[in-house]
């Protein structure tokens, strides 16, 4: 774990982080640490652009600084290297986000960690793109700076047996104006980077080694690190509580269902907010068996994993809004007993379901969360968050999450969130003329529609189990929450839409 020491003296250790942006003072700013390390500047200013996460190297000459024949006023002095790290050119209407520095910081500790010294320095305070800050700017870039370096030592390699090689690297100086202040940012930053890493885990192990057991044992573990209380129904009791979609579902696999429900409940509480998250911690489409993909599908339980980051981190950090989160977990298996295309399946809602396609699990499952929740506690805001569909894909790629509600104020607000912090979700028609095809003949809705909007109509199901909930949001991250990146040689978790939901329980604090 790494430690954070905030200070206004500027006595950095033997490696300083240095972040420029692009800009027309760039120039001068390369010069002035030119100058400051005692090293020629034109090879600095012509190669060094700034752009984002590009990295340079200097060394500063042994009498460096302005006066360097006084080694006491050597500006420079014990510093054996300066990183430079580029932020891209800052948006027409603010400097550089905290966002892109949290990204480039995570890049660059994630690269360098292995070889870095005990402790590295960063300036905010001298020469930095970073020194005009207002003080209470200081604090969303200080948690950003703290929450990427975080992020940035996490290990994937939970299972192999030759375990990776000690890091030195352990403390952070980071040198500003006003570091009393900026501590809070610290104190956020490791709250929120512990339950990303958490969440990480969660959908990155494999479902031989993560059960539907394991997300209630999660949940239970949870509930004793905060004051969330938390209730556990397992195997038979998932069928006696009538959660019928959540047991058809997973009665065909050996690892019966479980379904969690955790609720903090601060007494200063403002608003009431519900979660629900998809845990389908193996999906092999069941009788409609997946022909391509499979190996993914641990990933299928990103959801659930979410929501329980997000009321971890907001029980942690004591925000003032009430939370309800609601974990429906299965596996999607064939045997004897799976359900099977064409059954006509029960749902605590009292709703019945033609199987369609045994594949579109997801939403059933999320069918009985969502009517439990919205049955059984008054809230403001409902949120669910799954990876739904490969059609939300098709739709977005891999640059954003789809989203649906009927509530403007609710939906605006994720979007402007989502820009901010770059978790972008695009709003998608949650039109009624979309719910035509899920009609059937025998039962009240089908789980699955032939029509080419799959992310659509799956989301016009969801919404016949909300209880008609003036402010609910879906959000489909089958893109978004597990992929390429740049953190692991393979596919890996990235705990999409955590830091989205968080920041708008926030924003309900400030109203």
């Amino acid at each position: 774990m790494l430690h954070f020491t905030l200070t206004k003296e500027f006595t950095p250790s033997e490696v300083l982080l240095v972040f420029f942006a692009q800009g027309e003072d760039l120039k001068d700013k390369l010069t002035a640490l030119a100058d400051f390390a005692g090293v020629e500047s034109s090879d600095l200013v012509a190669n060094f652009k700034a752009e984002k996460k590009e990295i340079a190297t200097i060394y500063p000459a042994k009498n460096s600084g302005n006066n360097a024949q006084n080694a006491v006023a050597n500006p420079a002095k014990g510093i054996k290297k300066i990183f430079l790290l580029g932020l891209g050119e800052p948006k027409k209407e603010q400097a550089v986000s905290p966002e892109t520095v949290r990204q480039v910081i995570r890049s660059f500790v994630h690269k360098y960690k292995a070889t870095l010294p005990e402790s590295m320095s960063i300036d905010m305070l001298k020469l930095s793109a970073l020194t005009q800050l207002f003080d209470n700017e200081q604090v969303e870039y200080v948690e950003a700076i703290a929450g990427g370096s975080l992020l940035a030592m996490y290990e994937i390699a939970k299972f192999k047996q030759e375990k990776p090689k000690p890091i030195a690297f352990s403390t952070v100086q980071i040198h500003l104006a006003a570091p009393e202040k900026a501590a809070t940012g610290i104190a956020k930053a490791n709250i929120v980077a512990a339950a990303q890493m958490r969440v990480f885990d969660m959908v990155n192990t494999p479902s031989n080694r993560f059960t539907p057991e394991d997300f209630a044992k999660t949940a239970e573990i949870i509930g004793q690190e905060t004051e969330i209380n938390v209730k556990i129904f397992r195997g038979n009791e998932v069928k006696e509580l009538n959660l019928a979609a959540l047991w058809a579902v997973g009665k065909g696999s050996s690892n019966l269902p479980t379904f969690s429900i955790l609720e903090y409940k601060p007494a200063n509480a403002l608003k009431t907010i519900g979660l629900v998250g998809k845990g389908v911690n193996f999906d092999t489409g069941g009788n409609n068996i997946k022909t391509q993909g499979m190996v993914a599908m641990k990933s299928d339980k990103a959801g659930a994993a979410a929501v329980l980051g997000v009321i971890e981190i907001i029980a942690k950090l004591r925000l003032p809004i009430h939370v309800v989160c609601v974990v429906p977990a299965c596996e999607n298996m064939v045997d004897g007993n799976a359900y099977k295309p064409s059954d006509i399946i029960d749902s605590y809602s009292g709703y019945t379901i033609e199987v369609e396609d045994t594949d579109a699990e997801g939403r059933i499952i999320l069918a009985d969360g969502l009517a439990y929740l919205t049955k059984n506690y008054q809230t403001d805001y409902v949120l669910d968050i799954a990876t739904l569909t490969g059609a939300s894909i098709i739709s977005l790629g891999l640059k954003a999450g789809a989203m649906f509600s009927k509530n403007d104020e609710f939906a605006n607000k994720l979007y402007e969130l989502g820009l901010q912090i770059e978790e972008k979700v695009w709003r998608m028609p949650l039109w009624d003329e979309y719910a035509e095809s899920l009609k059937s003949d025998m039962a009240d809705i089908k789980n699955y529609s032939t029509s080419h909007a799959g992310a659509v109509t799956a989301a016009k199901f969801l919404e016949k189990f909300t209880n008609q909930h003036p402010a609910w949001v879906h959000f489909d991250v089958a893109g978004m929450s597990w992929g390429d990146n740049e953190f692991s040689k393979g596919r890996s978790a990235t705990a999409f839409g955590v830091r989205l939901m968080v920041a708008f329980v926030e924003s309900l604090c400030l109203r």
